[in-house]
């Protein structure tokens, strides 16, 4: 008996080695990098047959050539690092063709993603400062205030510099508690419910969804249908919302009514949807509002690195101030004896 439970183990055991090794090849053979399908795109439409691209180009093209053997296609193939870039390819890839996937895919991670990505990059000094202000803040504290206070310094000069410390603590709680929220929210699927109270987060998700609707309708397909298509891109607050409009659609009512109704939407993005299907532009006025809600997000984004650099540089004017009477104090202590 005992030996029996034994074979079944070790079975069961290179089982699952198998499944997992079996796995890790699916998931990883046919990875793509973006230098990789640039150089691929690039070649398309040059008289180049398939074959001999998909061996110019990527690293894994044994992989992929044996698929495609086997009559997989190239939607299906392809799996890229960027996971951005996959859910738009993929996406597109499901009514147009590869050529026409890619330029769109291409199009969307510039202008989409691509004002998240400048965002981010406005805020990197900004922040620097800030966290650099805190440890000379805490440096000051730990090291330089003991001495000061050894010395007989003037009180209001210690006790600045603990107001600045509690001030700097105060804030990292509160982005503490902030990103805390904002994770749990997002683990349990209820982020839905910081985006209908802010209205910059209704910006930075209508803005995405008003570039992508407008680059759907590009490719000649008709608002019903683009929103059909919409609700099935794996993208949360995308795909609520076009299937809000899709469900809507089928039930007859109007598409101006079920966009007010909606609560993930920017409320200028209905104006312009609303001149847009009136003047047989809609295309072109989801765009125009795109760019200016990317400006808006711009300045809001500017507005607070501006504020942010401000506190920081006070801080910094503060600390080269105190450390100035350090060097200061024993050429007083001398002068006084």
């Amino acid at each position: 008996m005992k030996t029996n439970f034994q074979h079944l183990k070790e079975k069961l055991k290179k089982i699952l080695m198998t499944d997992l090794s079996l796995t890790s090849k699916l998931n990883t053979t046919c990875l793509i990098y973006d230098n990789e399908i640039q150089q691929f795109y690039c070649l398309l439409d040059h008289g180049i047959s398939i074959t001999m691209m998909i061996e110019l180009c990527f690293r894994n093209h044994e992989a992929i050539l044996k698929q495609l053997q086997q009559g997989k296609p190239l939607s299906e193939i392809f799996l890229f690092k960027n996971k951005r870039f996959n859910q738009y390819f993929k996406f597109y890839s499901s009514f147009l063709s590869i050529k026409d996937s890619l330029k769109n895919t291409f199009y969307m991670v510039e202008n989409s993603d691509g004002l998240i990505q400048d965002c981010f990059k406005k805020m990197i000094y900004p922040l620097f400062i800030f966290i650099f202000c805190f440890v000379m803040i805490l440096f000051l504290n730990d090291a330089i205030l003991p001495y000061m206070e050894f010395m007989n310094t003037n009180q209001s000069d210690v006790n600045v510099l603990f107001i600045m410390k509690y001030i700097f603590y105060l804030i990292f709680f509160f982005l503490i508690v902030l990103s805390s929220l904002c994770l749990i929210l997002y683990k349990t699927n209820s982020l839905s419910i910081l985006i209908k109270k802010s209205q910059f987060m209704k910006m930075i998700v209508t803005h995405q969804f008003s570039f992508l609707l407008a680059n759907v309708i590009d490719t000649g397909l008709t608002t019903k249908t683009c929103f059909e298509y919409l609700h099935t891109l794996n993208s949360s607050f995308i795909r609520l919302i076009s299937e809000d409009i899709f469900n809507g659609l089928k039930k007859g009512q109007n598409i101006i009514s079920i966009l007010n109704e909606n609560e993930f939407l920017d409320k200028d993005f209905i104006k312009y949807f609303q001149t847009g299907s009136l003047n047989a532009s809609l295309s072109e006025l989801l765009k125009v509002y795109a760019q200016q809600t990317s400006l808006k997000i711009k300045r809001i984004i500017q507005k607070a690195t501006t504020g942010i650099q401000i506190f920081s540089y006070a801080c910094v004017g503060m600390i080269a101030i105190y450390v100035y009477q350090v060097m200061l104090y024993p050429l007083n202590m001398l002068s006084g004896m």
